[in-house]
Formats: C-alpha cells, structure tokens, sequence
C-alpha cells in the first residue's frame, strides 16, 4: 500500500461545488476550470472517461476514502488559458 504524502491529495474531493474554480500549470500556460457537476460511479464503470472531443476535466478519487467499489468524479470545463512566459 502507497502511503506517500499523494495518497490523499484527493480526499475532501466531495466538498467541491459547482463554480469554484481548478488551477492547472502545463507547458507555461495556467489553464483555470470550473466545477459543472459531480458523479460516483462504480470502480469498474469507464464510460466518462471516453474522450468526446470536449476541454472537460475530471478529477477522481476512489470513494469512498480507502475503498476501491466507487470513484468519485468532479467534472470541470475550461474557462481561460493565461501564458506565463
């Protein structure tokens, strides 16, 4: 069992709400998101991750905390993309 300081980046997941907003820094660019909708689905249920062509984020955890049955999906869409460079 992983017991690094990662493991539980994503344990208050479910506290998130619609609006607020996700800070991603890649490739010299800040991408912000904003929460549109929260789902948990079954482990083995891989239907959102199937790429529709849309700039949708998905944070997921396992849910609920130290169990592998759900995951626990926060759904974002982009917003504004600033260059840091």
């Amino acid at each position: 069992w992983d017991i690094s300081e990662y493991t539980r980046v994503f344990r208050k997941i479910n506290q998130m709400v619609a609006g607020e907003r996700v800070y991603i820094t890649y490739d010299g660019k800040l991408h912000v998101y904003e929460v549109t909708k929260k789902q948990v689905i079954d482990a083995k249920d891989v239907s959102p991750f199937n790429d529709d062509g849309t700039d949708e984020l998905i944070l997921y955890t396992c849910w609920p905390p130290d169990s592998i049955k759900q995951r626990y999906l926060v759904y974002a869409m982009e917003v504004d993309t600033v260059a840091l460079r």
